[in-house]
């Protein structure tokens, strides 16, 4: 979501912002609580310029920096980046500006209209991520119809805000009438017994079984990622396609939509196993993946963990052989 940016005034002291720490004394009180809305300096941008966001943190440190040194503050800003901020109004302000949309109650699926780019546009709400502050990750999944990388729509993960995501009395009906449907757009849709905030709407999670439609025919494969950003296909960094699937056939692809048309479930149990440890069994922590070069549809599969215990080994029995 855009946003109305001020221009850092450019002087000597606060010339050439680039988020290096210098304060020294977390124990100072601070003006703006964490979840606060504020106005501070994205030194990310060119110009540097002021951005609205919301407090995420107080009194941040890494690791790599070097010893007592510490940043007031952590910002989430609107625009998605992460910044830090001194304990200095020259670098962060207090905002009223709108807080970012959060619904205690939401139906799933919610039809509702998004401002874009200044451009009011009608989009489904597809999930909330409510750990959005701590996580960085962006709190709202969106598909609107028109548009896209594939030409099949569009899902973005967005940004907004109380004056950027409306719903209307048309809106509104054509919402109940979707959340009462048995089927809608030859989606099934369930009646829900209560409306429960919308965390995660996809039907399939990490480590399913799927079968997917590769031009007609159905192939069988395992979900790899879920909201998948894939960069040889969209050059928008806020477009999301559902899924990132590994097919038994030995290829990465994505999903466009989450439609039983493009997946569905499979029962068909893996035909191959890992070639370290020869078990078939795997979890979402623990995948079994195909990322070398090997030729056959059964050859070079392994499990994650396996991969790097073997790596671990190998670096390990290099460095013993090592002169000296």
């Amino acid at each position: 979501m855009a946003n109305d940016a001020e221009e850092l005034p450019q002087g000597p002291e606060l010339h050439g912002i680039d988020g290096t720490p210098v304060e020294t004394d977390p124990s100072l009180s601070l003006s703006h609580g964490v979840g606060s809305r504020v106005t501070c300096v994205d030194y990310f941008a060119l110009p540097q310029t002021f951005q609205v966001g919301t407090v995420a943190r107080h009194w941040v440190r890494e690791d790599s920096w070097p010893d007592g040194l510490h940043f007031a503050y952590l910002v989430q800003l609107d625009n998605g980046r992460r910044v830090f901020a001194r304990n200095d109004e020259r670098f962060i302000r207090s905002s009223d500006a709108a807080p970012v949309y959060m619904p205690k109650v939401l139906a799933p699926r919610t039809i509702m209209k998004f401002k874009i780019d200044n451009v009011w546009r009608k989009g489904v709400l597809v999930a909330l991520n409510e750990d959005w502050l701590d996580s960085g990750e962006a709190p709202h999944i969106v598909h609107f119809e028109e548009g896209g990388s594939t030409g099949q729509g569009s899902y973005r993960k967005i940004w907004g805000t109380d004056d950027t995501i409306v719903m209307d009395s048309v809106d509104l009906i054509e919402n109940l009438v979707k959340t009462f449907a048995v089927a809608y757009n030859d989606e099934h849709v369930s009646v829900p017994t209560n409306l429960t905030t919308v965390k995660q709407s996809l039907r399939f999670d990490v480590g399913d079984r799927v079968e997917c439609n590769i031009d007609g025919r159905r192939e069988a494969g395992i979900i790899m990622k879920c909201w998948y950003q894939e960069s040889m296909v969209s050059q928008d960094r806020n477009e999301y396609f559902p899924y990132q699937i590994q097919l038994d056939i030995g290829h990465r692809i994505f999903a466009p939509e989450d439609t039983d048309h493009c997946v569905t479930k499979s029962s068909a149990p893996l035909p191959y196993s890992c070639y370290i440890c020869c078990d078939s069994e795997f979890t979402k922590d623990n995948m079994i993946v195909r990322d070398c070069a090997c030729r056959g549809d059964s050859s070079g599969w392994a499990h994650l963990e396996c991969l790097r215990a073997w790596a671990t080994s190998n670096l390990a029995s290099r460095q013993r052989k090592k002169p000296g």
